[in-house]
């Protein structure tokens, strides 16, 4: 799931070069560890944009209050777990999933439009 802004000028939000993302891994989600869906702002290292988002400095700062860890994938990114009593709990996950979303997006959205072509 990605969340993309049409201010940034990306075009193809199919598949963005920047977006703050929802994603698990298909068919390895065991909901246990650094198996669980995880939530950030996703951009390739390899991508001219990803580049200039690992380069800001407030983006830096940011990744490391929240505590995110980045990838070749991701320029920050954190885990979410679900709560003890999953699966009895699926819409309260729902709702913790929903909240770790909006909290990428208003930490991470903003450093965005500063890399759009």
């Amino acid at each position: 799931f990605r969340l993309v802004r049409a201010a940034w000028g990306f075009g193809n939000t199919d598949d963005p070069p920047a977006s703050i993302s929802l994603q698990w891994v298909r068919a390895r989600t065991t909901m246990y560890g650094n198996s669980t869906p995880y939530v950030g702002l996703q951009a390739p290292k390899s991508h001219a944009i990803g580049m200039t988002l690992r380069s800001l400095d407030a983006l830096k700062q940011a990744r490391l209050a929240r505590k995110d860890a980045s990838s070749l994938w991701w320029a920050a990114y954190v885990y979410v777990p679900p709560p003890a009593n999953f699966p009895a709990s699926l819409d309260e996950y729902r709702e913790v999933l929903i909240e770790a979303l909006r909290a990428a997006w208003r930490v991470y959205a903003p450093f965005v439009p500063n890399t759009a072509p």
